[in-house]
């Protein structure tokens, strides 16, 4: 867990090697570190040898079980030459010891330092003479191990205050990323990240393998500069395997045997493994670390670490399998599969040869479907048997192909599914799949429209009792409208529809998704939200809507972001990974990159970026929704402002190549990003934004003939200002009345009432577009001669609360204010809240002069009062 040349302090352990440091350079005599296997004990006491051989004489002991029941085990390197007589005497073995370690004292002239590993394996009598050597100050004792009750006697010197207590838990999230991007050398996916840390568990020896095993495999793979984990990262070679067992090397083979029987069974109670193992097994490995008990009173036993599960499973040879699996089955009887989930034990008899029921492979097969795992739901459903669940399978089978972006194979058995499904329910979930499986076809509005065909002409041939409802149809034609940009038609049907509260939960969620854009349309944005926040709560609390949330998270959040209300997209997008399947949390592409245009909105362009592209580099695997242009788009733009020319032209070269365009008014609204990233700020009145706003006015798309037109005021354009604040008219809430104001400012440009107008914007939830209003009253203040309000509006920019000016969109740069160098130490002096006569003082001149400098500071900056001045001025 060292980094760079092994000289660097451990990850996420710096905070204790600097305490364990200044224990034993104090008047303390040494510490205790406590840590579960793994969890880094011997790289720390490799950097703590590294910092200390050149102060103290380190000599490094360890226990062990096999030494543990030698008198003296631990110390053999220095009782070695004594008497059989002399080892009798525990006194004349201290004094021996004690006057050995003061000549080296003498002679050397440094300290000694005893480090004990595997302190908790210690021998009575070892323990016993290390005590006595640390109370009596002849050595400084580090020792090492798993549990403070393990060893009474040196571990209980830490409770007497002569060893200072340390323990080494877990590794946090940012600690597995600050890892993770120093050993692969660039930014890693969020997603990946959250991944390695739930399946080591935060174990330092565990994430280490993981990532060499990512490495080595290919399994961490660079997309575009950033890396992710790509679906096969839960493929285990021998090679890691190998690097679990060895984490697991002292372990008997009865633990062994215990820790695939719970791997196998988990969660599993007490009272059953007492009938299949030695039940005192058990306790020992939950007091080290590798088996949880959960403290709900259920007495269920887990194992802690997800990878070490599953390599244990992974183990287990078929004939024992097949053993255990009837043993626990007589235990438990029927409820075993319930037990331990129903997907793990449709692969258990899978791989042990058991047949299957056709109804649980179905079931199992769903189950993957929505917890992101399409290589198992292709494993399920391809053992269906029977021909009357064919079309179910097949339907199963089209999600998990549409899944891994195997479109032509998602079509075959979709359209299939469709032709010979036998009831209304299967016919409703195959429509629904292929109108998503359509999307990727490149027709998004004309395709879905043609599976609504397909499944009006499939419930004809059904008979009435088999039909089931109309709904599915009708939202397939809704939503064929809306994927080409005819929101508004759609809207009075849908309104019906959500107010009757008909359906399934499904078909209730996906009305309002629909209706919430539907509403955005026609400018009721506040109305929009409330509808798209309710379709949210709908998703998050049934989980058999999981598989929509790629497409959920992206429609529902878009329409948060339009009314300006960033934080609430950012709570959406929180609110949903809390309940979204950890697959989809690992693997998923959409939420990152979510998380990452609402901050770029927000005015948090650097930021934003960051998550934009790790939620890119994921999309580029899997784009269920089809957001990866719209997400281009957007991180072409914010490299533009962050002014990376050439990163935003090689976003806006992968957006041309993109196959799938996806929604058309999203579509348009990214190309719209594009053309802004592509020109700058050299073409205020940029005529490809013009066209496709034109474009957007004509096809009745007025939600993205907004967001272009906003563009084009980013970029400095006037030409548009008149339309800009005809649409804001009609729309409602704080939004609108903003962008109204701002249009009605910029036209006017009178840069006092610029001014008001984006402080409206900020409030609104437009920092960026406040920010251009404060650079054009800066630039009108210019003109007019008003130097002081010039260069008070600039610096009001500087320091505006949207992270500008480096993601700015100023007319021309923010004028630099020099400070002459004197000036600079007046500022800090000031800064450091020193008066007016203090600063005299302290610079040898007189109070007049510095009032003097101050008068001067005030007008090169644009303030009058000294509580103005902050940090920023002094890197100005």
């Amino acid at each position: 867990m060292t980094v760079g040349d092994g000289t660097t302090e451990l990850v996420g352990r710096e905070d204790v090697v600097e305490s364990i440091a200044d224990s034993l350079r104090s008047g303390v005599s040494g510490a205790a570190v406590f840590g579960e296997v793994g969890m880094g004990k011997s790289a720390l006491v490799d950097v703590l040898v590294r910092r200390f051989e050149s102060e103290m004489l380190v000599f490094h002991l360890r226990a062990s079980a096999a030494l543990g029941s030698i008198p003296y085990g631990a110390l053999s390197q220095f009782v070695h030459g004594l008497e059989e007589s002399e080892l009798s005497s525990p006194l004349i073995v201290l004094r021996r010891l004690k006057s050995r370690f003061q000549k080296l004292q003498e002679t050397d002239g440094r300290p000694v330092l005893l480090i004990v590993d595997d302190a908790h394996e210690l021998d009575e009598s070892s323990s016993h003479i290390l005590e006595q050597l640390l109370m009596a100050g002849t050595v400084r004792l580090l020792v090492l191990g798993r549990d403070h009750a393990s060893n009474e006697g040196v571990f209980a010197l830490s409770r007497d205050g002569l060893l200072a207590c340390f323990e080494l838990s877990p590794l946090s999230e940012e600690d597995v990323r600050t890892y993770t991007e120093r050993e692969v050398g660039g930014q890693v996916a969020a997603g990946t990240i959250t991944m390695i840390a739930d399946w080591s568990g935060g174990n330092p020896y565990l994430m280490r393998a993981m990532v060499s095993h990512g490495l080595r495999t290919g399994q961490l793979e660079e997309v575009n500069g950033v890396w992710v984990a790509t679906s096969r990262t839960e493929q285990i070679d021998p090679f890691l395997t190998n690097l679990v067992k060895e984490l697991l090397q002292r372990c008997s083979p009865a633990e062994w045997y215990l820790i695939q029987t719970v791997a196998l069974l988990e969660p599993v109670t007490l009272s059953v493994l007492a009938e299949l193992i030695d039940i005192s097994l058990v306790t020992l490995l939950i007091d080290c670390g590798l088996l949880n008990l959960a403290d709900e009173g259920t007495e269920q036993v887990t194992n802690r670490y997800p990878l070490c599960a599953d390599v244990a499973r992974r183990g287990v040879p078929v004939g024992r399998s097949r053993e255990l699996r009837e043993q626990a089955q007589r235990l438990v009887g029927n409820s075993l599969p319930e037990t331990i989930g129903l997907m793990r034990w449709v692969h258990w008899s899978l791989d042990i040869g058991e047949a299957v029921d056709d109804l649980d492979l179905l079931n199992a097969a769903g189950l993957a479907n929505i917890s992101f795992d399409p290589k198992a739901a292709l494993r399920f459903a391809s053992a269906v048997v029977s021909p009357e669940r064919k079309a179910e399978a097949q339907m199963q089978s089209a999600y998990a192909h549409m899944c891994t972006d195997e479109i032509d194979a998602a079509l075959e058995e979709v359209e299939e599914a469709l032709a010979s499904a036998a009831d209304g329910e299967t016919l409703d979930s195959a429509a629904l799949v292929a109108a998503a499986i359509a999307l990727h076809t490149g027709r998004a509005g004309a395709a879905v429209a043609s599976v609504a065909d397909a499944w009006e002409s499939a419930r004809a041939r059904l008979a009435p009792a088999d039909q089931g409802s109309t709904l599915t149809g009708t939202i397939l034609r809704l939503y064929s409208e809306h994927l080409a940009g005819r929101h508004t038609r759609t809207l009075g049907t849908l309104e019906d529809l959500v107010s009757a509260g008909l359906g399934t939960s499904r078909e209730q969620m996906l009305a309002r998704i629909l209706l919430a854009e539907a509403l955005d349309a026609v400018g009721r944005t506040d109305d929009g939200v409330d509808i798209a926040l309710h379709a949210g709560a709908l998703l998050r609390s049934d989980p058999t809507l999981a598989a929509f949330y790629p497409s959920a998270l992206f429609r529902c959040v878009l329409t948060v972001l339009r009314a300006g209300r960033h934080d609430d997209a950012i709570r959406f997008i929180d609110k949903c990974s809390l309940t979204a399947p950890p697959r989809y949390i690992y693997y998923g592409g959409e939420a990152p990159a979510l998380r990452g245009i609402a901050l770029i909105r927000g005015g948090h362009v650097s930021e934003g970026l960051s998550y934009l592209t790790g939620g890119i580099a994921a999309l580029r695997k899997s784009d269920a929704a089809l957001m990866l242009p719209y997400a281009v788009g957007h991180a072409a733009f914010a490299m533009m402002l962050l002014g990376d020319r050439a990163g935003s032209r090689r976003l806006a070269a992968d957006f041309e190549a993109l196959q799938n365009p996806g929604p058309e008014s999203e579509h348009m609204i990214a190309r719209g990003y594009i053309a802004a990233a592509l020109e700058g700020l050299n073409s205020p009145d940029n005529p490809a934004l013009l066209t496709l706003a034109e474009r957007a006015r004509a096809g009745g798309m007025a939600a993205a003939e907004r967001k272009l037109l906003e563009l084009l005021t980013l970029l400095g354009g006037s030409s548009h200002l008149d339309r800009m604040a005809e649409l804001a008219e009609g729309l409602q809430g704080e939004t609108g009345r903003a962008l109204h104001f701002i249009a009605k400012a910029l036209l006017e440009g009178s840069p006092d009432v610029m001014v008001e107008a984006a402080g409206r914007a900020d409030a609104a939830g437009l920092p960026l577009l406040g920010a251009e209003c404060l650079a054009r009253a800066a630039h009108a203040y210019a003109e007019q001669g008003l130097s002081r309000m010039e260069r008070a509006t600039l610096q009001q920019l500087k320091r505006h609360p949207a992270g500008l000016p480096k993601a700015r969109t100023d007319l021309r740069k923010v004028a630099a204010v020099s400070l002459t160098s004197r000036e600079r130490e007046i500022v800090r002096l000031v800064l450091e809240g020193l008066t007016n006569h203090a600063i005299a003082e302290s610079l040898t001149v007189s109070t007049r002069t510095v009032e003097g400098h101050l008068y001067r500071i005030y007008m090169k900056l644009g303030i009058t009062r000294r509580d103005e001045l902050s940090q920023d001025h002094l890197e100005s």
